[in-house]
């Protein structure tokens, strides 16, 4: 232990700590705090209309008409859970869904919904029936 404190020593010190904790982010933090985030989020189909969350807190809400919808994508996983995609598939920035900041370059979607097979189902008859 040195008898004298050394400014460079802490300055190094909590560069390491600033550095080290993004990529402890990168690592296991984006997949806790996304779930967590999944845990809270609700998805609305109603007769004319599906509603989903605007903003990472969920604090507002998107509406998009399902009369207008043209373009509706599933991508499902042998378990029955998968995104529904609202709109023409966009491939240059899907890869970025989820992505802190990329949302709003992204169609909207339900994401990682459980039976997505059976909620497409109720998009679809929700189309038909306002049609």
């Amino acid at each position: 232990m040195p008898d004298r404190f050394n400014p460079w020593d802490a300055f190094l010190v909590l560069w390491g700590i600033l550095s080290v904790l993004p990529g402890l982010y990168f690592i296991f933090g984006r997949f806790i705090e996304d779930s967590i985030r999944r845990s809270h989020t609700i998805y609305a189909v109603t007769d004319r209309r599906a509603i989903l969350p605007a903003d990472f807190l969920g604090h507002n809400a998107r509406s998009i008409s399902l009369s207008g919808l043209r373009e509706i994508n599933l991508s499902k996983k042998t378990d029955g859970r998968g995104t529904i995609m609202l709109g023409p598939a966009n491939s240059s920035s899907e890869w970025a869904r989820g992505w802190p900041g990329t949302g709003r370059n992204t169609n909207p979607a339900f994401e990682g919904i459980a039976r997505a097979q059976d909620v497409l189902k109720i998009i679809r008859d929700a189309q038909q029936a306002s049609a």
